[in-house]
C-alpha cells in the first residue's frame, strides 16, 4: 500500500533532520497528486464495472437465496448443497474488494494523522507550516474508491450490502412460510 509508504517517508523526513527539508516536503506532496491521480483513474476506469459486477453478485446471492427456498426439489440435497456453496465466491468478492479499498482508505487518513501529530509535535515554527500545508493536500487527495460514484466502497458498503441481502433473505423466508401453509 503506497500510502503506508508515505506515512513511512514523513515519519523519517523529521527523524533524519538532514537533507533539504522543502524538497523533501514537496517530493511527498508530489507522490500524493499521483497517487491521487492514480486513485480516480481507477474510479473512471473501473468504477463502473465495479458497480456492475456488485449488482450482478448481489442479484445472484438473492436469486440462490430465492431458488433455495422456493419449495421445489427440497429431496435432492446435493442440488441444495450447491446452491449453498454457488454464491460463496461472490460473497468473498464483495469482501475482499470492500477491505482493500477501506484499507487503502484508512491509509490515506492516517498520512494526515500523522501530519497533524507532527504539527504538535515539532518546535520549528516553518517546519510545522510545511506539515499542515502537507496535511491540507493529503486531505484534499485523500484516496476513496467508488462504484460509479453511486457509493464509496469501504467497510461501511459492505455492512449496507449484507443487511439488504439479509432483510431480503428473511423476506423470502416470510413469504416462503405464508405459501407453505396455504
Amino acid at each position: 500500500n503506497k500510502y503506508d509508504n508515505f506515512n513511512s517517508m514523513i515519519v523519517s523526513i523529521c527523524e533524519k533532520p538532514y537533507g533539504k527539508f522543502d524538497e523533501k516536503i514537496d517530493n511527498v506532496i508530489d507522490y500524493l497528486e499521483k497517487s491521487s491521480i492514480v486513485v480516480k483513474l481507477n474510479n473512471k476506469l473501473f468504477g463502473t464495472s465495479i458497480f456492475t459486477s456488485n449488482c450482478l453478485f448481489i442479484y445472484i446471492i438473492l436469486y440462490t437465496s430465492v431458488s433455495l427456498f422456493d419449495g421445489r426439489e427440497r429431496e435432492d440435497s446435493t442440488l441444495n448443497t450447491m446452491k449453498c456453496i454457488f454464491p460463496i465466491p461472490f460473497v468473498l468478492y464483495l469482501i475482499v474488494l470492500a477491505m482493500a479499498c477501506d484499507a487503502v482508505e484508512k491509509s490515506g487518513q492516517r498520512v494526515i494523522k500523522t501530519c497533524y501529530l507532527l504539527v504538535e509535535e515539532l518546535k520549528d515554527a516553518e517546519k510545522k507550516e510545511q506539515f499542515r500545508l502537507l496535511a491540507r493536500y493529503a486531505e484534499q487527495w485523500c484516496p476513496v474508491f467508488s462504484a460509479a460514484g453511486f457509493y464509496d466502497i469501504n467497510q461501511s458498503c459492505l455492512t449496507s450490502i449484507f443487511s439488504a441481502i439479509l432483510t431480503y433473505f428473511v423476506i423470502i423466508i416470510q413469504f416462503n412460510m405464508v405459501l407453505s401453509d396455504q
